[in-house]
């Protein structure tokens, strides 16, 4: 097995989270909610999911870099982004190497609607748990 990486933890630990709050005011409803992947689990309240996820450019340039750098990426290098969400990951890894052939995947077409210009071509509207939706299964 390949060594441990924790390129995007320090992201998630930069934000306090109200864990325990989120846990017990509404949970069941805050559950199904999130599960629909819709407006509310991106942009609505906390506790159904992200609450707001808006692009920062530059917000995820440092995992960007460091995958790039960690797995030798270069022009050519392809990247799938599975459960890509707004794919703001892969914005800046085209911002970052721009030969880069990128694709991502997620279940929601809020997310996906909500991408940037750059990446939105290079973004499909699936189910990962399905076989993917490309002719070559890549």
């Amino acid at each position: 097995m390949g060594e441990l990486r924790s390129i995007v933890t320090p992201l998630h630990r930069s934000t306090a989270r109200d864990y325990l709050g989120r846990m017990v005011d509404g949970k069941v409803e805050a559950m199904r909610v999130a599960g629909e992947f819709g407006a509310d689990y991106w942009d609505g309240d906390r506790r159904y999911g992200y609450g707001g996820y808006a692009f920062r450019p530059g917000y995820w340039a440092g995992p960007a870099a460091e995958l790039i750098r960690a797995y030798g990426l270069g022009p050519g290098s392809s990247v799938l982004d599975v459960g890509c969400g707004k794919a703001f990951l892969l914005h800046e890894m085209l911002e970052a190497e721009p030969a880069l052939s990128v694709a991502g995947i997620d279940v929601s077409p809020h997310a996906l609607a909500g991408a940037t210009d750059l990446v939105r071509p290079h973004l499909t509207l699936g189910d990962a748990r399905l076989p993917l939706p490309r002719a070559d299964q890549s």
